[in-house]
């Protein structure tokens, strides 16, 4: 099983503040643990109750640039690539929070980082 602690000597080193990297920590041992990307399968499996967890979660990706954290595991010279980082598009999720603009700043939808 993944242990936040064990996890958050990796996360320290991309992220500056030690919170962020400590709840990155936490939300990877628990996505493992969870078998789910939701956000609120996320949180049930983050220590303390589930509704601290999901806004610490919550403010979490909002004030830290995840995506640009994750290119960093990207080395375009390597011979294959393990992940793939795809925008998918979802136009019709106007109501949804967490569903943020793709990089061309108009389109709804997210990236898929895997």
């Amino acid at each position: 099983m993944l242990n936040p602690k064990n996890l958050s000597q990796y996360t320290e080193l991309f992220f500056e503040r030690p919170a962020q990297a400590q709840t990155a920590a936490e939300a990877v041992a628990a996505v493992w643990q969870a078998k789910s990307a939701r956000l609120s399968e996320i949180a049930r499996a983050m220590p303390g109750e589930y509704e601290a967890a999901y806004k610490r979660l919550q403010r979490f990706l909002a004030g830290s640039e995840t995506t640009s954290v994750l290119w960093r595991f990207f080395n375009p010279e390597a011979e294959f690539v393990l992940g793939d980082v795809t925008e998918v598009p979802r136009a019709q999720a106007k109501k949804t929070s967490y569903v943020g603009l793709l990089k061309d700043g108009k389109k709804r939808g997210f990236d898929v980082q895997g």
